[in-house]
């Protein structure tokens, strides 16, 4: 790849650090959990003063799976119910963990098609 690989640089905080590095190599920002408004100002803002589209900056959110005991998986339409809203903020591409919602392998493929199936339905109202 042209320029080195896409590189994703998130954290619990858009801290000065992170935004630095966002802003002089980021292809992506991936919070860990869901950033205030003033944050993704201040990194749109940053980008914009450097002279890059904030466009360019993949927004990356994500399901967090509550388990309700340590014997099963998470209940994944409580996860998915938090996409919509990323949605509306500019997170373009959501990260979901697996196996956090399926114990065997086997049932990964259908488990993707089950996550596609039921996010289409809920953006598409």
């Amino acid at each position: 790849m042209p320029g080195g690989p896409p590189l994703w640089f998130g954290g619990k905080r858009l801290h000065t650090r992170l935004l630095r590095r966002l802003v002089d190599h980021g292809s992506g920002f991936n919070p860990l959990g869901a950033p205030p408004d003033e944050d993704l100002e201040r990194l749109r803002a940053a980008l914009v003063a450097a002279g890059r589209e904030p466009a360019e900056i993949e927004m990356v959110g994500g399901t967090r799976g509550r388990f309700k005991d340590a014997s099963g998986p998470a209940d994944l339409a409580e996860a998915l119910a938090a996409i919509p809203a990323q949605l509306r903020r500019g997170f373009g591409t959501i990260c979901i963990k697996p196996s956090q919602f399926v114990d065997d392998g086997q049932e990964v493929g259908a488990f993707c098609r089950r996550v596609v199936d039921v996010v289409g339905q809920m953006t598409s109202k």
